[in-house]
């Protein structure tokens, strides 16, 4: 122990500035690498917890409309579009729905070959 106090206290003048600025630049940069941590978390979690009113906030469509009597059968969202399968008594067919304004874009019926 009684060595190592001597060794500190052999430094020169100039030592000791230069442990100094290395000590303040030390302090400077974490001080620095701290704030740019916490500010990514803030930013994360501010987009996590923010409610934009989900997906359904985005669309218009309501209701879907079906040909009297038919059945769902199944939907395939894609994109801006929603596949819809149905099949009635006057047969099987499949929609095109545009979910921003709930207008049908294409209605194609099965047929039998």
């Amino acid at each position: 122990m009684s060595e190592q106090r001597e060794d500190q206290q052999e430094l020169s003048p100039e030592a000791r500035q230069l442990l100094q600025r290395a000590r303040r630049f030390f302090v400077i940069f974490v001080a620095i690498l701290l704030i740019g941590f916490v500010s990514i978390a803030v930013t994360l979690f501010l987009r996590v917890t923010k409610d934009d009113g989900g997906s359904a906030a985005r669309y218009e469509l309501a209701e879907i409309s079906l040909p009297a009597g038919a059945e769902l059968v199944s939907t395939t969202p894609d994109g801006n579009f929603l596949l819809v399968v149905y099949r009635g008594q006057a047969g099987s067919g499949m929609r095109v729905i545009d979910l921003r304004t709930g207008a049908v874009v294409k209605d194609v019926p099965a047929v039998s070959e």
